[in-house]
């Protein structure tokens, strides 16, 4: 094992020695006000009617487990780990999940499951990196079943109380053995010489399984471990003190290397045709009493032989071994697809949750790309969902390969022989690569093993009673074809059991929040509608109002169409194990994300998305500056077609696509900034007219300068331009706001000229060597 370190046979009275709690006072924290806090929070909303908590997420109980805690429990559990016993740096682990405890009870309350327990201190344990990894938030019991939730005067005590531990029995039957309860862990694991483990009982396999205790590298420490133990035993042959051999309590694998010497004497005493016994602290009395003559020493040489060459017997693993999670999508390249000749991307990392910064939630990774008309932008979300589509998926919803290869008299270069393919390769967080290729058919190459789901949709994006619909390719048709429509989900909601249609509602909350006032979402299956049920006014005042999926907003519809149908692919219908959203992994990609939504769900959509799935990938492009709300720095792409600065044969096009990467921290820029800077300058519609009254100026600063007289009205003008941009220049005089907009003058002229990327920033260096320049010589 890892034998949760669980406990060994002590001395007094044939107990089995655990990891007492007792002795040690519960750390502050869990008797501070930020955890009294979270618990009458969490009073209150338990409090609340049935269908609201399970329609809603509790308030977090996340309580920050801070050094004090991490050092306490160092202390707790002799600086090992509560599952593994490595000696390590460990962290802090809630035994029973603060939420959405795995597998997900079929319940309509599972996402509550154990959300009382996040400020108790009873539930932390100690646990080192890669037992935390594999744990995650699982928590198994027997026949599914999680037990009632506390009532709320057990709620109502542990709030007031303060004490900050639980102190009622927990009503559900866990199969993880729990390394604080007494328990002989002999009937549940067993461990060989080479530090192989296996469960010999249900909760046995499941605690393998959920800390991965069968991992290799950790079996390797078992082994030498076992080795270096088996020699402190030997030594005490020779004269050698024998307590090093039988310190449990403290060695590192300790619990496990107890279990291997009482198989080791199991076997010892069929060879000497006798019992020995091991219980009530006899364990080392016994194997002393063998090492002490001859025939013992020959039998132990003999039994530690057979241990050795009869390694533990395949055992059943798990009924509920977790399933392998999909890759994660870091980067892809995407060579003589359409209008793109070469375009290599990295996709950013998840950004973790964060309370001390203002993020609670973690987000998922994503990618906004930008670009003017014929750019690229919905080339690239084509051929990622070409890439990560299976054979019969893609068979269905594609053209024919050969029409996507580059063709370079579109790119302005006649007579050019078309390249004779194209490729599409995605790279993965486990060293993976996968690789489509288009010629005159699709070929694929690498590892397709775990590829993540992939949804995909087009800039339309309304269901439809009566539009086509294109049953075999799913979402992904929409970025091919527009005409198809996604289905009504009314139907879908109200097929799906109740402990579905509890999860999916609270996803619909947690997206149309951005409206606000959604309290529940209710089924009227007389009438075969779903209805949004929303609560305006307080007190007396207070009135309820239920409006039909079917008349809401286009920009709602279009966002419930959208994130039902990936719901329904990610939740599904039946019988299959639910699993929390924030652990689903897909690559969901969506072709101007702005159409048919008001400027405040413009702003607030990326967050949303993100924060509903934040294990997933997003790949979006837009139009619209709003839409860059909820990214972060190093998260936008611009795409741009530019001129080659090459010609002649060694150029396959006249112009290609470039992509942008070094633009300004996304997150620092006001809306009105983002109208004008160097994200929508050249092509967005959103920000023509800002273009216009800049290159205005520039024209008019132009003739000024080149001692042309100005008329009234080109004068006046002038004057406007210039408060304008004044107005948003973080400068203090007209003297000051003069030097710079002449040096953005002469900018704005050179710019026109310089295409490229690489030339306009060598434009834009310059431009800001001119201000500095200005601005010095004014200053003395």
């Amino acid at each position: 094992m890892a034998i949760p370190q669980l406990a060994y046979l002590a001395h007094r009275k044939g107990k089995m020695q655990y990891f007492d709690r007792s002795p040690f006072p519960v750390p502050d924290v869990f008797r501070s006000g930020v955890a009294q806090t979270m618990r009458a929070s969490l009073l209150d909303f338990m409090d609340r009617p049935a269908d609201y908590r399970s329609q809603s997420e509790p308030p977090s109980q996340q309580l920050k487990l801070d050094t004090e805690v991490k050092d306490a429990l160092a202390k707790l559990f002799r600086g090992k780990c509560a599952f593994c016993e490595t000696k390590t740096v460990v962290g802090a682990h809630r035994f029973r999940p603060a939420a959405e405890a795995q597998p997900l009870a079929r319940s309509e309350n599972a996402h509550l499951y154990y959300c009382w327990l996040g400020t108790d201190w009873n539930n932390a344990y100690a646990i080192c990196a890669e037992c935390n990894v594999h744990a995650r938030n699982q928590f198994p019991v027997r026949g599914g079943q999680r037990g009632p939730l506390p009532d709320l005067d057990q709620l109502r005590e542990f709030a007031l109380g303060n004490a900050g531990w639980w102190r009622w029995p927990h009503r559900d039957r866990p199969l993880l053995l729990d390394p604080c309860r007494k328990q002989d862990l002999a009937r549940s694991l067993t461990f060989d010489l080479s530090g192989a483990v296996r469960g010999l009982t249900a909760a046995g396999m499941e605690t393998v399984s959920v800390f991965a205790l069968d991992r290799l590298n950790l079996q390797d420490a078992r082994r030498m471990a076992f080795a270096t133990y088996m020699d402190l035993l030997r030594a005490a042959d020779q004269g050698g003190s024998p307590d090093p051999a039988f310190e449990f309590h403290n060695m590192e694998f300790g619990g496990a290397w107890r279990l291997v010497l009482r198989r080791l004497l199991g076997r010892i005493s069929q060879r000497l045709g006798r019992p020995l016994e091991h219980r009530g602290g006899k364990l080392r009395t016994s194997l002393e009493t063998v090492l002490s003559t001859p025939i013992g020493r020959e039998a132990f040489d003999s039994a530690v032989e057979d241990i050795a060459q009869l390694p533990l017997a395949r055992l059943a693993r798990s009924s509920r071994r977790p399933t392998a999670r999909p890759k994660r999508l870091t980067s892809f390249e995407i060579r003589n697809f359409k209008a793109l000749e070469n375009l290599e991307i990295m996709v950013p990392v998840p950004i973790p949750a964060d309370p001390s910064v203002g993020r609670p939630q973690a987000e998922a990774a994503a990618l906004l790309v930008l670009g003017e008309n014929a750019a690229g932008k919905s080339s690239i979300l084509e051929a990622s969902a070409l890439a990560l589509v299976n054979r019969t998926t893609r068979a269905r919803v594609a053209p024919t390969p050969d029409v996507l290869v580059l063709n370079p008299e579109l790119m302005g270069m006649s007579g050019t022989a078309r390249p004779d393919h194209a490729s599409i390769t995605m790279h993965f967080d486990d060293g993976a690569s996968f690789q489509l290729s288009l010629d005159s058919q699709y070929h694929e190459d690498g590892d397709d093993n775990r590829l993540p789901p992939v949804f995909a949709y087009g800039a339309f994006r309304q269901f439809s009673e009566t539009g086509r619909r294109f049953a075999g390719g799913g979402s992904v048709a929409t970025l091919f074809q527009s005409d198809i429509s996604l289905r009504n989900p009314q139907e879908w909601l109200l097929g799906l059991d109740r402990p579905r249609f509890a999860l999916v509602a609270r996803a619909l909350r947690e997206i149309f929040s951005v409206e606000g006032g959604v309290d529940v979402i209710e089924r009227d299956f007389a009438n075969r509608r779903c209805l949004i049920v929303s609560q305006v006014g307080q007190g007396e005042d207070l009135r309820e109002f239920r409006t039909p999926l079917s008349v809401v907003s286009s920009g709602f519809r279009s966002v419930l169409a959208m994130i039902c149908d990936i719901l329904e692919g990610l939740v599904g219908k039946g019988q299959k194990e639910l699993t929390p959203l924030s652990e689903a992994q897909p690559v969901i990609l969506i072709d101007e994300i702005e159409a048919h939504l008001h400027p405040r769900w413009k702003m607030r959509i990326m967050s949303a998305l993100r924060r509903l799935l934040p294990s997933a990938t997003f790949l979006v492009t837009t139009h619209d500056p709003l839409c860059l709300r909820g990214m972060h720095d190093g998260e936008v792409l611009v795409l741009r077609r530019v001129p080659k600065l090459t010609s002649g044969a060694a150029a396959e096009t006249a112009v290609f696509v470039e992509s942008v990467v070094e633009l300004p921290n996304v997150e620092d820029l006001t809306i009105e900034q983002l109208l004008t800077s160097d994200f929508f300058d050249m092509f967005t519609t959103d920000s023509l007219e800002a273009e216009r009254r800049w290159a205005e100026l520039g024209s008019i600063l132009a003739r000024k300068d080149a001692g042309e007289d100005l008329d009234e009205t080109t004068r006046t003008r002038l004057a406007e331009l210039e408060r304008e941009v004044a107005g948003v220049l973080p400068l203090g005089s007209s003297k000051v706001q003069r030097l710079v907009l002449d040096a953005v003058a002469e900018y704005l002229r050179r710019r026109r000229a310089e295409a490229s990327e690489p030339r306009r920033r060598i434009l834009e260096d310059e431009t800001r060597e001119m201000i500095i320049e200005a601005l010095a010589g004014y200053s003395r």
